[in-house]
């Protein structure tokens, strides 16, 4: 089983949360459209699409998060078996500058959702 940190939970059980608001706030909006003013159903439909937003990239980042954790155990392990089978700088870069690429990545993506 996969290791989940405390605010992995958290975000997970907020994005649930936020979910289960934006449906039982779409329960109780009325059934006969015409009695909802433009502004409410805007302001429904932008809510929602922001979840969708915000779930999607919190997800596709901890995908990315746990496949560079992945990659670095990899490359660990290739150093710590370095004294039997010598890995030169050039090559550790070439191994290291994808991961620091995508990390960086995900770090700009979950800032933008601050």
């Amino acid at each position: 089983m996969p290791h989940h940190s405390h605010s992995e939970f958290t975000s997970q059980l907020s994005l649930a949360e936020q979910t289960s608001l934006l449906t039982s706030l779409g329960q109780h909006l009325p059934d006969d459209e015409s009695s909802l003013n433009d502004k409410t159903r805007d302001i429904y439909a932008r809510l929602c699409a922001v979840s969708s937003t915000v779930r999607e990239t919190v997800s596709n980042a901890s995908d990315d998060l746990l496949q560079l954790n992945d990659a670095i155990d990899a490359l660990l392990d290739l150093l710590d078996n370095g004294a039997r089978v010598p890995v030169s700088s050039a090559k550790l870069h070439c191994l290291i500058a994808p991961l620091k690429g995508r990390l960086d990545a995900v770090s700009r993506e979950m800032s933008a959702l601050v």
